[in-house]
């Protein structure tokens, strides 16, 4: 057996290994339900007498409801994360379980996860590898994977939308296009790979990408009032009142301290908006009646606009901000995060992922800037995408939980340039091959 053969049979032993012992501890981390993995937990089919989607931990166990209770449009997932929750469910009905067990999606995040990196340390990429492992371990992503939200897939993801964007292997580029088209966000990624394909076989991958783009137009479609709401009255009123200057550095710091710092009188408005200028949809435009927020709706896009043009010395604030906010936020997310760790074993990883944002910010740079020198334009794309992302998340949903919207793009933003950096892609021969050149001809 050859010496390459038995290393790469001991690093898939070490990752089952490892996937065995964080498996085990996955249970000891959760986020606490805000509403939004309730939508996830739904296609599940599972009981709600118990109130679930109300402020509390998820519990471990779900009672399914009656097959006769459940109606056909509650199996229509929202997300790929739902269609995996459901397909779980499905399986667990199938094997005649009485309740729905929860760790069974927690587990194939984690699969997932381990699986980008076990491919990327394969390739002999130990230092890279490594370097994830190290970001893995880390209780406040487990508690992602522990809970129902949509963002636990695409964290899940991050190991494996980074290995097939950095190898050049057919077959990979392809099934890596098919796993960045589950998440339409990626839609840049997504055309980017597709115009690095054969024509031939473009016909596959557009429809899997019309597909998605559909499932997102029908999603959009369910929540486009309060998306519409906290995208003028949230995103644009905490932009133009300068929200990353402000002491806070959370959601609900910003929350507390928004009655104060979003004045209505220093902006000019439209006729009858200011009462909720700086406020969000929950709880102050889900208590609005139904026939004053049907009308309302109508004017969100031409009140942004016309808000935006009315006060055109706070205009570059439309960018700027959301960028600043979220490369100094505070990832720990502690009004939902829970463990059962010992606070000494979560104070390093507290650390980290306090200033993850900053972190990514770094990494960042350092990918675009060698991506410049070496010409790569795909990843100097890709480090743009990751810079600009918070701006899509503030004027999608506004500031409302802009971390936990985060956190996945913001782990990316370490992870997919770390990598690049550390991968001895063809940036950095590219860089040698010019050392090599400007001295000889000096010579």
């Amino acid at each position: 057996m050859s010496r390459a053969l038995r290393r790469q049979r001991l690093t898939l032993l070490l990752m089952c290994a490892l996937f065995l012992a964080l498996a085990a501890l996955a249970g000891g981390t959760y986020r606490m339900n805000n509403g939004d993995g309730w939508r996830t937990l739904r296609a599940a089919a599972v009981d709600d007498r118990d109130k679930y989607q109300q402020l509390r931990p998820y519990p471990r166990y779900f009672q399914f409801l009656p097959l006769a209770a459940v109606k056909p449009t509650d199996l229509v997932p929202v997300s790929s994360a739902a269609a995996i929750t459901e397909t779980a469910a499905l399986i667990q009905r199938g094997l005649g379980f009485q309740r729905y067990d929860t760790l069974w999606v927690c587990w194939f995040y984690l699969a997932l996860y381990l699986s980008g990196i076990t491919a990327i340390l394969l390739r002999g990429r130990m230092l890279a590898g490594g370097a994830l492992l190290v970001l893995l371990v880390n209780p406040y992503v487990l508690s992602f994977f522990n809970s129902p939200f949509e963002e636990s897939l695409l964290i899940a993801l991050i190991p494996l939308l980074t290995f097939f964007a950095l190898e050049a292997n057919s077959l990979e580029r392809w099934t890596g296009l098919c796993i960045t088209a589950s998440k339409v966000q990626f839609l840049p990624f997504f055309l980017i790979g597709l115009r690095r394909t054969s024509w031939r076989r473009n016909a596959a991958v557009i429809l899997i990408g019309l597909v998605c783009v559909g499932a997102l137009l029908f999603k959009n479609s369910k929540f486009a009032v309060p998306n519409s709401y906290n995208r003028y009255f949230n995103g644009l009123a905490y932009s133009m009142a300068s929200v990353s200057s402000w002491n806070a550095h959370d959601f609900r710091a910003r929350e507390k301290l928004a009655a104060e710092m979003v004045r209505s009188d220093l902006v000019t408005l439209p006729a009858g908006t200011a009462p909720y200028w700086g406020s969000s949809f929950w709880p102050a435009g889900d208590a609005l009646p139904a026939a004053q927020l049907e009308e309302m709706r109508s004017y969100f896009g031409a009140w942004y606009w016309s808000t935006v043009r009315a006060n055109p010395r706070y205009a570059y604030r439309v960018l700027t901000e959301p960028i600043l906010t979220a490369f100094t936020a505070d990832y720990r997310m502690d009004y939902i995060f829970g463990s059962s760790l010992p606070s000494a074993v979560l104070a390093p990883h507290a650390m980290l992922t306090r200033h993850l944002g900053e972190i990514s910010l770094l990494a960042t740079l350092g990918s675009l800037m060698l991506a410049l020198y070496a010409r790569q334009l795909r990843f100097v794309i890709y480090n743009l995408f990751l810079l600009g992302y918070p701006i899509l998340v503030v004027y999608g949903d506004g500031y409302y939980e802009l971390e936990k919207h985060l956190f996945p793009i913001t782990l990316l933003g370490v992870v997919f340039p770390l990598t690049h950096l550390l991968y001895g892609t063809t940036a950095v021969t590219s860089i040698s091959t010019r050392a090599r050149s400007s001295i000889n001809a000096t010579t």
